[in-house]
């Protein structure tokens, strides 16, 4: 059987290239022929105005040490993309281009990340799978980041969503704005990233990182001033190095040594070998879980859906950091590994179980 699946995988974001890494292994490994439809979504199609490059080049050349590390950070997001994610060797750019193609899968798959979140595709409704035409579709995972959705989503809901085969979630929110719209339950499961092992991240780390031999590492999504208090407090009772990697806010905000060429590969050796990691990203939290680290979860100032539904699921969110109040008492609120993998295993197997009997149901109804 020949898979598409349909998520985020081309941004210069961890989360979405670890998840789509995994996505594409764990079908793989289940002995389908599986790839990622490179589908650009209407919001990042490349605009082809001379004078936007020539603005973009003088851009590049007023900053052109932090432009050189940026370029060696999508390049090694590049790298490990080549490796790890198999692509259509068709490009689409934006809804119009995915709409003429007529495609020869047996069963796409939507997902995972925040695909129904339209405000972050430019309204992209390919994700919502529209333009597939006699093809059967489930979603995985599939998230909108958020409690309160658009009117567009709701209309993609109710239009398309509703003929899915199968839906299911990554959070409750998600089940409960499906479940009222169109009346479809879809269960929660587990982000791709859980659908492999420790064993199979270890694979994926730069082991060539020369790194301390003790140290902290912080993951952040935005500027925070209760993450940026929360690293010195830390570092009063803890004085190791503190690596620091940013995936939003302004550089040199954060207490410590930041990475700015930090790669996927590089990302995953920090949280692998870490004493503790600091972070308000969902994938850090997830990747910290995969690892059994010990951690402190930040809420992020705006987008905590993702973030406290993982800590629900772990039985841990009353561990979430919310005001600069909680870090007088800072280390009550670390999260520790001891029981906690027992419950997200439970969810593991019921995830890996229901993608597992979705696509051999699939299979067995396209070969009728």
């Amino acid at each position: 059987m020949k898979i598409g699946i349909l998520t985020f995988h081309r941004a210069i974001n961890f989360g979405a290239v670890l998840q789509a890494s995994a996505f594409v292994e764990f079908i793989q490994k289940q002995g389908q022929e599986c790839e990622i439809i490179d589908f650009i979504p209407n919001n990042e199609v490349p605009k082809s105005s001379k004078i936007l490059r020539i603005l973009h080049y003088i851009k590049f050349m007023f900053t052109l040490p932090k432009s050189l590390k940026t370029l060696k950070k999508e390049r090694r997001f590049v790298i490990f993309r080549e490796k790890y994610c198999k692509l259509s060797e068709k490009t689409y750019f934006g809804d119009q281009d995915i709409q003429k193609e007529e495609f020869e899968y047996d069963l796409l798959i939507s997902g995972s990340d925040q695909i129904l979140n339209m405000t972050l595709t430019g309204n992209s409704t390919a994700f919502y799978l529209d333009f597939a035409r006699n093809i059967e579709k489930i979603s995985y995972a599939s998230s909108f980041g958020r409690n309160n959705i658009s009117e567009e989503e709701r209309v993609c809901i109710k239009k398309h969503l509703a003929r899915f085969s199968a839906i299911s979630v990554r959070e409750k929110s998600a089940g409960e704005i499906i479940e009222k719209i169109c009346g479809r339950k879809a269960p929660l499961v587990l982000d791709p990233v859980f659908l492999l092992d420790k064993a199979k991240w270890d694979e994926r780390c730069n082991e060539n990182l020369k790194l301390p031999a003790r140290y902290i590492f912080v993951y952040s999504m935005e500027v925070s001033n209760v993450l940026e208090k929360a690293v010195l407090k830390v570092y009063e009772k803890v004085p190791l190095p503190i690596i620091v990697v940013r995936g939003g806010g302004r550089p040199g905000r954060i207490f410590g040594v930041e990475d700015m060429e930090c790669g996927p590969a590089e990302f995953l050796r920090y949280v692998r070998d870490a004493e503790m990691v600091i972070t308000n990203s969902f994938h850090g939290i997830a990747m910290s879980l995969i690892y059994k680290k010990k951690f402190l979860c930040i809420a992020h100032s705006t987008r905590n859906t993702r973030i406290e539904n993982i800590m629900e699921i772990a039985e841990k969110k009353c561990y979430i950091l919310y005001t600069t109040d909680q870090i007088q008492d800072i280390y009550s609120y670390v999260v520790n590994m001891d029981k906690t993998m027992e419950i997200l295993d439970r969810l593991r197997y019921d995830s890996i179980q229901y993608l597992k009997n979705e696509i051999t149901k699939n299979g067995e109804e396209g070969n009728e």
